[in-house]
């Protein structure tokens, strides 16, 4: 289970977005958990894409994302990909053949394109909660989500929008 809790940057030619690549580089596969633009604050999308004609998404229509923080997560098994906005399932799709292999997460401000148009020369900016990675541990028996952890044992759950854990900021 894949997590952010963000402010979404508003205003024409803003395209916010938290999503995943495959680590191998290949495309597709790519998982977008919500793109936003700027010039349509209501709505959210996802995103699916896949070379096994499993790809799909939702659009939904929902208040300005840019004036409040929400959460954006997708829950990734074997099975199902399921997207959820504010804890509330929004999408969910049988996991495409090409989603079996390791991916990272990416959460960004693009500025301009074809789909978000040209910035209009305000300044703006996506604020970030955090972002955390769960992995299911039914080892220890349970299926909840447990906090991935970093190679040097640093809890990725717990980073600030700087990158910098807690209390060093």
């Amino acid at each position: 289970y894949f997590e952010m809790r963000a402010q979404m940057a508003g205003g024409q030619g803003m395209w916010p977005a938290f999503w995943m690549l495959a680590a191998d580089k290949s495309w597709p596969p790519e998982i977008d958990i919500v793109e936003f633009v700027g010039k349509d604050p209501n709505y959210a999308y996802t995103t699916l894409h896949s070379k096994d004609g499993n790809s799909g998404k939702a659009n939904w229509s929902t208040t300005d994302l840019s004036k409040d923080f929400h959460t954006y997560g997708v829950d990734w098994t074997a099975s199902t990909i399921t997207f959820y906005f504010d804890g509330k399932a929004a999408f969910s799709r049988a996991t495409p053949s090409d989603m079996h292999k390791p991916m990272y997460m990416i959460a960004n401000l693009a500025v301009g394109g074809n789909w978000v148009g040209s910035a209009a020369g305000e300044s703006a900016q996506m604020n970030i909660d955090y972002i955390r990675a769960y992995s299911s541990n039914p080892g220890v028996g349970s299926t909840a989500a447990q906090p991935i952890s970093s190679p040097d044992g640093v809890d990725t759950g717990q980073f600030n929008a700087r990158g910098a854990a807690p209390g060093n900021d």
